[in-house]
């Protein structure tokens, strides 16, 4: 298979590659719910903690963000 074409197919993107530690889930659902959970609970750090506020555009694009990843 050519290289330019070699992640083409979402069975190359989704499979875990051979070199990869045993016993690490890697894979896609797993890693956007990675993220989708770390941007919560930062944002989720904004509403109990007694510092500085965020900016609303700032918490509507981290929303956003999980919503994209979602």
């Amino acid at each position: 298979m050519n290289n330019a074409l070699s992640f083409s197919l979402p069975e190359d993107l989704l499979c875990v590659n051979p070199a990869a530690d045993a016993g690490i889930p890697i894979d896609a659902i797993t890693c956007a719910l990675d993220r989708a959970s770390s941007v919560l609970l930062l944002l989720e750090d904004q509403f109990e903690n007694d510092g500085p506020s965020l900016a609303n555009h700032v918490i509507a694009a981290a929303l956003w963000d999980v919503r994209g990843t979602l």
